[in-house]
């Protein structure tokens, strides 16, 4: 059976979301500080001793990760409308081929949300 990791991060970042109502709160430019995670999954490598290196999953996130790090999220392309959900699509399907053992990305606004995609 396969061993499932994650890897934590964390980003400030601005945002708005152009398709909520006028009178929403998230209608106007906020921060928030981000949580995402990378969830990835396989058999551990005899030869390592790991499914993959921690430090391969941060090499290989950290340019997507400097691009919406204290950025307005709005302004990235393909980012038009980035709710919890749009993000955490938007860096799976950026990260799926970087990372093919990915299998799911959630991403927080606050300590008590989170929304997450998978892969399939």
């Amino acid at each position: 059976m396969p061993f499932v990791l994650t890897r934590r991060y964390g980003f400030t970042a601005r945002h708005f979301l152009p398709t909520a109502p006028a009178e929403h709160p998230s209608s106007r430019m906020h921060p928030h500080d981000f949580r995402v995670e990378l969830v990835v999954s396989g058999d551990v490598d005899p030869n390592t001793g790991w499914v993959i290196d921690y430090g391969e999953i941060d090499r290989r996130f950290e340019p997507l990760l400097s691009q919406m790090r204290d950025a307005v999220l709005n302004e990235i392309p393909g980012l038009d409308c980035p709710s919890s959900e749009n993000l955490a699509r938007f860096i799976f399907d950026r990260m799926k081929p970087e990372i093919p053992l990915l299998d799911e990305v959630r991403v927080g606004e606050t300590p008590d949300d989170q929304a997450a995609y998978r892969a399939g």
